[in-house]
């Protein structure tokens, strides 16, 4: 699970697209029990969350910004705008990559930092998920269609490589190792 801090803005599952501010963290119950969110609704209001439904809000962009998809920089053509089909309705957005290209994304894939980049996870390192497995970066470097580099985990090395931003995301945080 991720671990979010006061400040964060995040959505929970039963609100759908209702964006709250993070106002505290704690431990709920005792003997280590799932963690508790204090959260701020857009009214002032306050609400309890256990950790199970949150997730980070996706950043809100404008057109003209600059965000970075996979750590890839792009320009923000448009949006957000409705998704649809086997996006389940979550906002999307039409971004531009430098070599002239466009192409519609969620919202959820845009960050207004690189964090994804080799500065944050170099290449040749190995990581460790939130369960203990280990995790590395495919041989040569292979990437997404975009170039989001790709991961394989060491215990099912059967699998094929997985986009970083989804194994930080479904098993983060990755420490390195």
């Amino acid at each position: 699970m991720h671990e979010f801090r006061a400040g964060d803005k995040v959505t929970h599952e039963v609100y759908g697209d209702t964006v709250f501010t993070v106002l505290s963290a704690h431990t709920l119950w005792r003997f280590g029990g799932p963690r508790g969110y204090l959260l701020e609704t857009h009214t002032g209001g306050v609400l309890l969350a256990t950790e199970r439904g949150l997730s980070a809000a996706p950043a809100s962009f404008s057109k003209g910004d600059s965000a970075y998809l996979a750590g890839i920089p792009v320009s923000v053509l448009s949006g957000p705008h409705p998704g649809a089909g086997a996006f389940g309705g979550a906002p999307m957005y039409l971004v531009g990559f430098a070599d002239g290209t466009a192409r519609s994304v969620p919202a959820e894939e845009l960050t207004a930092e690189t964090g994804y980049g080799p500065d944050a996870f170099p290449r040749g390192a190995r990581y460790r998920d939130n369960v203990g497995d280990i995790w590395e970066f495919t041989f040569g470097e292979a990437a997404t269609r975009d170039g989001e580099a790709l991961m394989r985990c060491q215990t099912y090395r059967h699998l094929p490589g997985m986009p970083l931003r989804k194994v930080q995301g479904f098993y983060g945080p990755l420490t390195r190792i």
